[in-house]
């Protein structure tokens, strides 16, 4: 708004030039600390604003400079918004799996007891532990370890839904959120990829309650995990 006031105020062309050159760096500002929508929107509403105010002017002969300037700063804008967009997307991921990570599952986390919280639906927490991965890692090399992990987060993705959340949170520890899943159709869930899967693993459930943190509901899946590792030493299948 100021600089397409300072356009509409400007008594020459130099200085009506400097202030588009100025949309570039706008452009880069928004995409990188606002969220797409907010900052497309902005970045378009300058524009508009910056038109209108330049039809008042004496210099319209710079609307072909307006033009390349208005790409350009779009340009800036696309690319500031890739950039951030895959930072987070770093921040997030686990980078050998490509699943999230402990910050990304906590963020999933939260926005899903949220959801449970305002609508009142089920949310399962599954934990997954694998069975002698130290002995894939010790016997073929990490690398093969490696392999293990990625294929198993690929079955998995292969199989759930779009809308459940999958983080490896430790080496070879994960979590996948059920959103409006209660526990016994949790249960079948799990049983089946685990029967589907080549690798072997332990599971562990729980179920978000009213009372609970991040740390309570997690922490009750990973109890329940290892005790159904103890039951299972104790009578293996």
């Amino acid at each position: 708004m100021v600089t397409a006031l300072q356009i509409h105020q400007g008594g020459d062309q130099v200085q009506t030039v400097n202030n588009l050159v100025l949309y570039p760096m706008i452009g880069c500002y928004l995409g990188w600390f606002f969220r797409p929508a907010i900052a497309r929107g902005t970045t378009a509403g300058l524009f508009a604003f910056s038109a209108a105010a330049l039809l008042t002017t004496e210099h319209r002969e710079l609307f072909t400079t307006w033009s390349n300037l208005a790409l350009g700063s779009f340009f800036c804008l696309e690319a500031a918004l890739f950039l951030r967009a895959e930072l987070d997307r770093q921040i997030r991921s686990d980078p050998l799996t490509g699943a999230f990570n402990r910050i990304g599952l906590s963020s999933q986390l939260a926005r899903e007891m949220s959801r449970v919280a305002r609508a009142g639906t089920p949310l399962t927490v599954a934990a997954i532990d694998l069975d002698g991965f130290k002995t894939i890692n010790d016997r073929f090399g990490h690398p093969a370890g490696d392999r293990t992990l990625v294929d198993l987060v690929a079955r998995l993705h292969q199989s759930l839904r779009p809308s459940d959340v999958i983080a490896r949170i430790g080496g070879d520890e994960f979590v996948i959120l059920l959103p409006e899943t209660s526990p016994t159709a949790a249960a079948t869930i799990m049983e089946r990829l685990r029967g589907d899967s080549i690798t072997a693993w332990t599971w562990g459930l729980a179920t978000a309650e009213p009372s609970d943190t991040q740390e309570t509901l997690l922490g009750r899946a990973d109890r329940d995990l290892y005790e159904r590792k103890r039951r299972r030493q104790l009578a293996p299948d």
